[in-house]
């Protein structure tokens, strides 16, 4: 993911996602996509209008919204080529949190482990490790600059696995201005790693 702050962009990357050919480095394959742990593992929307955001999204990405799951609150998996790419749940009034918004989740092989190295980062546990049926164990953290980061432990639900073509997942940033504590904190619970790019002009 890239932090940006002023004009200054930054990269986070997470190791896994390069593969060695003989001297360079490059890019796994971008139509079967399996998180590496600390990569994004999935995304979903929470919205006070799941019929219009449904429409919207296929219409716009090609996307498909499977049929409500009133187990988990009326959930609904985005398909994509025949493979889940996202997700979209009716936000819950007067929750105190936004009605439309995205939120993504990196992935972990112990979402407990990765709360206790988000709050000894300097982050706060937000949502404390929950099972969700036999889908995974998510989690919901705030990093020490302000932005919510979600992590998924999966179980059945391994996260989205089209990536890269039109319609699918390609990139995630986070837009940040408190760089200087961000990058410590995903280095240290997540293993990512920052690298410099080129800066933005204003």
């Amino acid at each position: 993911m890239y932090t940006r702050i002023g004009t200054v962009l930054c990269c986070l990357l997470c190791p896994a996602h390069w593969t060695s050919t003989g001297g360079g480095r490059t890019i796994v394959d971008m139509t079967a996509y399996s998180a590496p742990v600390g990569a994004p593992i999935w995304f979903d929307l929470a919205t006070n209008d799941p019929v219009t955001a449904a429409s919207f999204y296929n219409e716009v990405f090609g996307w498909a919204a499977e049929v409500a799951n009133t187990e988990f609150g009326g959930y609904q998996n985005f398909i994509l080529n025949g493979r889940r790419v996202a997700g979209m749940m009716p936000s819950m009034p007067n929750s105190g949190s936004p009605e439309n918004v995205w939120s993504v989740y990196l992935r972990t092989t112990d979402a407990a482990a990765t709360s206790r190295a988000a709050a000894k980062a300097g982050g706060q546990v937000l949502v404390e490790p929950m099972k969700v049926g036999d889908e995974g164990t998510m989690a919901v953290f705030i990093d020490p600059a302000g932005a919510a980061i979600g992590a998924w432990e999966s179980d059945t639900h391994t996260g989205f696995s089209e990536w890269g073509v039109p319609g699918a997942p390609y990139w995630f940033e986070s837009l940040t201005l408190g760089q200087s504590a961000a990058i410590p904190f995903y280095e240290n619970v997540f293993a990512a790693r920052a690298q410099a790019e080129q800066s933005i002009s204003t």
